[in-house]
């Protein structure tokens, strides 16, 4: 009889009785007599002295076989039961801290309940009222609109699967800003490790809003479609007070700004620059976004980079002076527009790097005469019009 490799036991899958007398499987874990750390064979030449291809004779060993071992490294560590492998493969590879699949499956129940005692333990410090939340402003309201229409309804539950390249801002630190807000006012639950997302007695069920973020789903409404109406008519009815208006100029100034980096980001790429973004040009992007249009701007500014490229083409400065001249031919024309009266005239369509993002359309939409052009309203000019079809009040709670 061929000599196995010692203590090995093979086993029939079907029967589950220990096989001594199959030739195949004998000869594919035979041991080299002259050297026991090797096998006899390899498994090409043990395939073809069956007329088995190396492949049918792997997969016909891993059906319809499995061996395992005496010794303490085929246990496993908690319960003591055999492991067992079906290729020299998994024979070979040492598993010092090996569980068995019942014993990972315990573990996992016991974790599973655990981290649902944590999500009862969190959603009760949320202190959420049946119907009712700490009041969400004015902008935080259009956010979970916009996140909950924004999402393939399916079933019962909203599933979401939102990428960075697709945010309600269009800034995913912006979107990260709300939904901190939201976690403070029970709304919404950050995803640790500790939590499970599943439903429970004191919530109606949770959503899922990306891959960090949950809602907490307790209003009285039966189904997504209700939930949607929920906040439409929340944002259609919002009184809006003297936060949420500070609220909506941040926000819309933010984007701007940020649409305004991305620009300069193009041209500098476009003509080569070294641009110094220091606190002096911050201040000019936050000028430029509260005075003019996007397409105006960009216009504007794709003439200067123009202007500083051909200026560095003639002249030779050192690296330091070089990523500040970008910024001073920028200052130095607004201060000129801003003594002699000039304003923008010519516009430039905006490259594809700069998009509207889903917060503007849905204002452009709701309150503006149409949803195009909203980037060549500067953005004092775009929350003005959005102001002036909103009813301001105090405050009322949501």
């Amino acid at each position: 009889m061929a000599r196995l490799i010692e203590n090995l036991k093979i086993y029939d899958r079907r029967t589950g009785n220990e096989v001594s007398d199959e030739p195949m499987v004998q000869k594919y874990w035979e041991v080299d007599l002259s050297n026991p750390s090797k096998f006899a064979h390899t498994v090409p030449d043990v395939g073809e002295s069956f007329g088995l291809s190396q492949y049918e004779l792997s997969k016909v060993v891993a059906e319809s076989f499995h061996c395992t071992n005496d010794s303490e490294k085929f246990k496993c560590i908690e319960c003591g039961s055999n492991r067992y492998v079906s290729t020299r493969a998994d024979y070979a590879r040492i598993l010092p801290n090996f569980r068995c699949e019942n014993c990972i499956a315990k573990e996992q129940a016991e974790y599973e309940e655990y981290k649902s005692e944590i999500l009862s333990a969190v959603v009760r410090r949320c202190n959420m009222k049946t119907g009712k939340a700490q009041r969400v402003s004015y902008v935080e309201a259009i956010f979970l609109y916009l996140w909950l229409a924004s999402e393939k309804v399916e079933a019962d539950l909203i599933t979401f699967s939102p990428s960075l390249s697709r945010t309600i801002t269009g800034i995913p630190d912006l979107d990260h800003f709300f939904l901190s807000s939201l976690m403070k006012k029970g709304l919404v639950i950050e995803r640790t490790e500790l939590l499970s997302f599943t439903g429970f007695e004191n919530i109606t069920f949770i959503n899922k809003l990306d891959e960090d973020y949950f809602l907490i789903k307790n209003f009285e409404v039966n189904n997504d479609a209700s939930l949607l109406n929920y906040f439409f008519d929340t944002v259609s009815k919002f009184k809006i007070d003297e936060s949420d208006v500070e609220d909506m100029k941040s926000v819309i100034q933010f984007i701007r700004v940020n649409n305004l980096y991305s620009l300069v980001d193009v041209l500098a790429k476009e003509y080569s620059l070294n641009i110094e973004k220091d606190n002096k040009f911050d201040v000019m992007m936050n000028y430029i976004a509260k005075k003019f249009g996007l397409r105006k701007s960009y216009s504007m500014l794709c003439r200067k980079a123009r202007d500083t490229a051909a200026y560095l083409y003639s002249k030779q400065y050192p690296s330091y002076i070089e990523r500040k001249l970008f910024s001073n031919f920028i200052s130095n024309y607004l201060q000129l527009m801003e003594e002699k009266g000039w304003e923008l005239k010519y516009t430039k369509n905006l490259p594809l790097e700069v998009d509207v993002s889903m917060l503007e359309l849905f204002v452009s939409e709701t309150y503006f005469d149409s949803c195009l052009g909203c980037h060549s309203l500067s953005a004092d000019e775009f929350v003005a019009k959005w102001l002036s079809a909103l009813n301001i009040d105090s405050p009322e709670t949501v």
